[in-house]
């Protein structure tokens, strides 16, 4: 008689256990491949957002695409025609929808613009544009990129009980700041815990941070020059210009860290000076 071979119940189990094992092992590292994915597809976004605003920059007398009356809320619809998709102001790890409530709708906008840079002429202005921040990225807005006059601010007079525009922010602008005071964004690149950014961390308040750095550790930011640079939240310093380029960061979100005092310490500051 001839017998039929087969697993049995105890080797069934070790297969399966040595499944689950790798599984185990190789799960995480297919998550963490996902997220440089998308962390690299992000960098891409704000890398063509840069280079949009350093062309407006040109075309518009060394101007900034300032949106409306106070810092650059509105920036985004200015740089549009350099720009022309509305896919390249979401990042893929912003969870924001589009916006149907309205005709046309608006769209996701993961990026703000360094409100500091309302205060200078232009990118020739800056004392190290290589380290000083010009986007960094948000969660929760919604603009239509698309129309400059809708992309404003409400203090600019359009529709002021339902506007929403690209926002804008400097990193410790709590309370009444442009990043939070109607456009429902969030810091996406803080430190974890909703702590800020900064060494030590301006925590300005935690309701304007998202749990978690968006990127695993932290978030990209395009820099003035062009270029865009991973961090982590306590790598950038926030706040107002510093008022000398040797000052360090102040305590608290009063004033960020100059760009001469940055060695050792900060990879970035929201400070043109």
């Amino acid at each position: 008689m001839r017998h039929k071979s087969g697993f049995t119940l105890i080797e069934l189990i070790v297969v399966i256990a040595i499944i689950a094992i790798l599984a185990a092992i190789l799960f995480p590292v297919f998550a963490k491949a996902r997220e440089k994915a998308r962390q690299i597809s992000c960098a891409s976004n704000m890398k063509q957002l840069a280079l949009a605003v350093l062309q407006y920059n040109q075309d518009y007398d060394e101007s900034f695409p300032m949106g409306g009356n106070y810092g650059l809320g509105g920036w985004g619809g200015r740089v549009y025609t350099y720009v022309k998709s509305t896919g390249a102001y979401k990042c893929p790890d912003d969870p924001t929808g589009v916006d149907n409530s309205v005709s046309p709708s608006r769209v996701p906008v993961s990026y703000a613009m360094n409100s500091n840079l309302g205060l200078v002429p232009g990118i020739a202005a800056l004392n190290a544009p290589a380290s000083t921040v010009l986007i960094f990225e948000t969660q929760g807005a919604v603009a239509d990129v698309t129309d400059p006059v809708r992309d404003m601010p409400y203090d600019s007079g359009y529709n002021p009980g339902n506007q929403r525009s690209s926002p804008s922010g400097n990193g410790g602008d709590g309370g009444a700041g442009w990043i939070d005071w109607y456009y429902g964004a969030k810091y996406a690149g803080s430190a974890p815990n909703k702590t800020g950014y900064g060494n030590p961390p301006c925590n300005v308040g935690a309701q304007w941070y998202t749990s978690n750095p968006v990127h695993t550790d932290g978030s990209n930011f395009a820099l003035a020059d062009g270029h865009v640079k991973y961090l982590r939240g306590n790598q950038v310093s926030p706040g107002q210009y510093a008022q000398s380029s040797t000052d360090a960061q102040s305590n608290g979100c009063g004033y960020a860290a100059g760009t001469d005092a940055l060695s050792g310490k900060f990879g970035a500051t929201f400070s043109g000076k």
